[in-house]
């Protein structure tokens, strides 16, 4: 065998038993250990021990045996140490109490961990007595627990016998676990027999405490029964308010709250919770949104287009969840309200008629339900008396029934969509009366060329009527008689047979000569009450209105809303008649006071009330009522006119704009000018101002801007003209309710 030859086998040799040597290694693991029995047992010491059958391949550092008065006890216990390595080894257990179990297992502890050996239970000897046979344990009972807070609260027992040997000290001893000991918690409340307190002290808020009154004497300490309480918690509930919804959108809307108290305990999560019922919880949608107090913001999201939700803060502690208020919004809806009118109304009886509506645009969504309602005050509700004829777009007829006969209504078309309902404009009419006549007269031209006397449109007035005149034109040059000639001048057989008539929506224009010395009246309804004239517009009428009787007291109706254009003599006449209304009217004049026959003018005013001077006796009109109106001179002729103290009765005027291009507005009381400041020292128009309307022109009489010195005259009068009405044969003047503080003159913005 060559030297080369031998090398390689000596290498190979050395690297067999190198793997040899690796391969035979061991994976050491924790020791092997038994745990002995416990021997010479006595009230306080005990004898135990183990022994180590393996090291677990890695070297025993440490070994003995750990004991408690709990199962399967751990070095983390009461335990030994008996030197190291493997075999066996004895224990010597001490500091035990008398008459107690205690478990023991074997241990022992390499570089892998520890292990232990079986549990081993056994019990102590209890306590002997040492002195005479007489002496026992004490006896003593454990006292209820009393004056709880969240750290402290008050105990005691009572110590009723010492087993005959004195009680060296007393007290209670309390834990979080059953049966606590003096090893536990515990006072120290002086020695011999009787009751006593004690101050238990150092506790945790909201937690279950266990108490025990305990004694102790020569033989032994002996325990009451175990008492049980609960120490107050230191958290509330917290306060929380929601703040309000903004930045709405179809699906998104920002809201959020505040957390002004935390209750005593952390908050841990806070939001906002929403749903489509009242009252939301975090069991509904729902953000969260930090911890903590003070403000935050919340980001909803997931809506649903024109749907309602409600909103409610919410705060979370140790104690429980609380809201805030609940808030409630409403997502903006991606289409619009429908655009629907109103069509006259026809077929009227005493107990029906027929209506119905045009719905010329659906807004953007369908419309689910579209029909008339009806009541007999103004702007009516589907909340009111309605129908419900069909859906969608276009024109649809209404039959309205259960009416009252002699009644006036008001109709509106309306139509529904998922963005909200819309109603067309407020028509009225009267239901027959009980054999009454009915008469509309509705989108008719009159032309007069007659400039002497012209009666007019004569309505006739042999029966009782139902009467209603709208949506006409009268266009006339007489120089005396009347545009309209709907009553009486004096008193016969034929009064009152219009009662109740309705004169709206007309244009009156007057082209004759010399104005003011003309007596032409423009719409004339003596010896009628409860008239109700309102949206007309009327154009250097000499006369405006006439409204007399020989006492006659008005009970509903009125002048409203209309539009009285270079008057020349007088806008409206109140001549003995009764408790008539004048309310949101815009007078205008450009004449001059009258001072000689040589130079034409008026003495009149713009509203002169007077008495019915051709009766013997006179007659006088008592509670006249102006408010809201606009009265605008360019010279200082006579805005409102009382002739006689008689008059007086009931009169009020409030609420009114005054404006004279000359210099201060004028009034005549009794016979005697006065100035604005005068007529307000009288007692009238208080609440009222001296204004510059600013109208936009003088013919439509629209101020540049709202004038909201009105005061609110209820929903009967709360329909005004709109800012764009105008008068075209035929069709109804557009009209806008009033809203916010009301405006005073016929234009309603």
């Amino acid at each position: 065998m060559n030297r080369s030859t031998k090398i390689s086998i000596i290498v190979g040799l050395f690297i067999c038993s190198l793997l040899c040597f690796t391969f035979c290694m061991k994976k050491a693991t924790t020791p092997v250990v038994t745990t002995n029995s416990i021997d010479e047992i006595t009230q306080t010491t005990a004898t135990s021990g183990g022994n180590i059958t393996s090291d677990g391949n890695a070297e025993v550092s440490s070994r003995g045996v750990s004991y408690a008065t709990s199962s399967n006890p751990t070095i983390l216990n009461g335990f030994t140490s008996n030197s190291s390595g493997t075999g066996s080894f004895t224990s010597s257990i001490e500091g035990l109490i008398s008459g107690t179990i205690y478990h023991v297992r074997a241990y022992a502890t390499n570089s892998v961990g520890t292990s232990y050996g079986t549990d081993v239970p056994f019990t102590t000897a209890a306590a002997t007595v040492i002195t005479t046979a007489a002496t026992t344990i004490p006896v003593v009972t454990t006292a209820g627990i009393s004056g709880i807070t969240q750290t402290t609260a008050s105990g005691g027992g009572n110590l009723s016998a010492d087993g005959g040997a004195t009680a060296t000290v007393k007290g209670v001893c309390w834990n979080t676990s059953t049966d606590p000991t003096i090893a536990n918690s515990h006072t120290s409340d002086s020695t011999g027999t009787g009751t006593f307190t004690s101050s238990i002290t150092g506790l945790i808020s909201g937690t279950v405490y266990h108490v025990r009154a305990y004694a102790t004497n020569s033989v032994a300490t002996a325990y009451g029964a175990d008492v049980l309480f609960t120490t107050t918690s230191s958290a509330t509930i917290l306060t929380v308010t929601t703040t309000g919804i903004s930045g709405i959108t179809q699906t998104t809307a920002s809201g959020g709250g505040n957390i002004s108290s935390d209750g005593g305990a952390t908050i841990t999560n806070r939001g906002v919770c929403w749903n489509t019922t009242t009252n939301p919880t975090v069991t509904n949608s729902h953000t969260s949104d930090s911890t903590g107090t003070g403000i935050f913001t919340s980001s909803i999201t997931g809506l649903i287009s024109g749907t309602v939700y409600h909103v409610r803060a919410y705060a979370t502690n140790s104690v429980a969840t609380a809201y805030g208020p609940d808030v409630q919004f409403t997502t903006t809806s991606s289409a619009t309200i429908p655009v629907v009118t109103t069509a006259v109304i026809s077929g009227i009886t005493q107990t029906t008629a027929s209506g119905g509506g045009n719905v010329s645009s659906d807004g953007g969504a369908t419309v689910t339900v579209r029909g008339v309602c009806w009541n007999t005050t103004t702007n009516p509700t589907v909340t009111n008396s309605h129908t419900s004829d069909g859906a969608g777009t276009g024109i649809f007829t209404s039959s309205i029934t259960g009416l009252v006969a002699s009644t006036n209504y008001h109709v509106r078309a309306y139509a529904t969509n998922n963005a909200g309902t819309s109603y067309g404009p407020d028509v009225q009419f009267t239901s027959i009366g009980s054999g009454n006549t009915v008469l509309i007269i509705e989108n008719q031209a009159y032309t007069n060329s007659i400039t002497g006397v012209w009666n007019g449109v004569n309505i006739p007035r042999s029966k009782p009527t139902d009467f209603i005149y709208r949506n006409n034109s009268v266009t006339s040059v007489n120089s005396g008689g009347y545009m309209i000639q709907a009553g009486d001048e004096i008193p016969g057989s034929n009064n009152r047979n219009l009662d109740g008539e309705v004169i709206t929506g007309n244009k009156f224009i007057w082209n004759g000569t010399d104005v003011a010395s003309t007596i032409t009246h423009g719409v004339f309804v003596g010896y009628n009450i409860n008239s109700l004239i309102k949206y007309n517009y009327l154009y250097s009428v000499p006369t405006g209105m006439v409204i007399k009787s020989n006492g006659m007291t008005y009970i509903f109706g009125g002048v409203a809303y209309n539009i009285i254009n270079k008057t020349g003599d007088i806008g409206i006449a109140i001549k003995g008649m009764n408790n008539v209304l004048i309310y949101n009217n815009t007078f205008y004049s450009n004449e001059v006071l009258f001072t000689s026959k040589s130079k034409p003018g008026t003495l009149s005013g713009l509203v002169d009330i007077f008495a019915n001077d051709g009766l013997n006796p006179w007659v006088y009109p008592t509670g006249t009522k102006i408010k809201n109106n606009i009265f605008y001179t360019v010279n200082k002729i006579f805005n409102i006119k009382i002739e006689n103290s008689q008059d007086l009765a009931g009169f009020e005027s409030d609420y009114n704009v005054f404006w004279c291009e000359s210099g201060t507005p004028m009034f005549s009381y009794l016979g005697v000018n006065k100035t604005f400041a005068q007529w307000q020292a009288l007692g009238y128009d208080t609440h009222s101002v001296v204004v510059n309307p600013y109208f936009t022109d003088l013919t439509n009489f629209v101020p540049a801007s709202r004038l909201d010195y009105g005061t609110n005259l209820g929903t009967e009068w709360q329909t005004g003209l709109s800012t764009t009405a105008t008068w075209v044969l035929g069709n109804t003047p557009a009209t806008t309710d009033q809203n916010g503080n009301w405006q005073v003159g016929a234009r309603v913005y």
